[in-house]
């Protein structure tokens, strides 16, 4: 199992051996996960059940971003893409989506798939949907400021330097783009109810997933991402309920949360 780049792996190593190792062990993680992103059963089920809440916020960026054109033929760049189980829903409403994962194994995942829903006639025209194995920040240095959006869901988590990661985010931006996050804050009650039960007990997602260290209160990721130059438009709360399997927005953030923030104009520009 392996991260894809040559880049990916120096960067890794260039960093402290205790990041280094958190980087290495997450994308362990998902690598082994590569034959379950399509499972709708499987261990990756609440992934799938949150597009009912992610779609609609991407849509929301959009039209933060685009205005009245909102997705139709909309830039959009899935960061962190897994088995692209974001990225297909997003094209079939005629979003061009490229979507990037360091895990060579879960790109191979997204690709299949798309390569079956392709000879299954699944609705999304010929070149809407791509995949790259490719760390975000050889992306941004490849393609500045050419995508109208960016996603970065249940993405940060499992970042080891995710205030660099979302510079590079900002940077694959144009001036009115908009990042869509949606991810986990660190709080009492997302240890007990997002690592504790959801893992060890409900196992609504596999042991192990998550490090509660990792996680990110809303108010520290809004200032990063003011530093980065993007204006936070929406943040919002998101439950899961354990019976149902649903997700449903809420207006407590103490658990997970989704964010859209919007790139300014460059100083002296209008």
């Amino acid at each position: 199992r392996r991260l894809c780049s040559q880049a990916a792996a120096a960067a890794a190593a260039s960093s402290s051996a205790s990041t280094s190792a958190t980087s290495a062990a997450e994308a362990q993680k998902f690598a082994s996960l590569a034959d379950s992103w399509w499972d709708r059963a499987g261990p990756l089920q609440a992934l799938h059940s949150l597009n009912r809440l992610r779609v609609p916020l991407v849509r929301t960026a959009a039209s933060f971003a685009r205005g009245p054109a909102g997705l139709a033929d909309a830039e959009l760049v899935d960061l962190g893409c897994g088995g692209g189980l974001l990225a297909e829903p997003l094209a079939r409403l005629g979003v061009r989506v490229l979507g990037v994962d360091p895990v060579a194994e879960s790109v191979e995942a997204a690709s299949s798939r798309r390569q079956q829903s392709a000879a299954a006639e699944s609705g999304i025209a010929d070149g809407r949907l791509t995949f790259r194995c490719q760390t975000v920040s050889e992306l941004a240095a490849d393609r500045p400021a050419e995508f109208d959006l960016a996603v970065a869901s249940e993405v940060l988590e499992h970042v080891d330097n995710w205030p660099e990661f979302l510079r590079s985010a900002a940077d694959l931006l144009r001036p009115g783009g908009c990042l869509v996050v949606t991810t986990i804050n660190r709080t009492a009650a997302s240890y007990w109810l997002g690592v504790v039960a959801a893992e060890r007990l409900l196992r609504l997602v596999p042991p192990g997933t998550h490090d509660w260290r990792l996680f990110i209160p809303p108010d520290q990721l809004r200032r990063r991402l003011a530093d980065c130059g993007l204006e936070t438009r929406l943040t919002v709360g998101m439950r899961l309920n354990p019976l149902t399997g649903r997700w449903a927005w809420s207006r407590d953030l103490s658990l997970s949360y989704g964010l859209v923030a919007q790139k300014l104009p460059a100083a002296g520009t209008h």
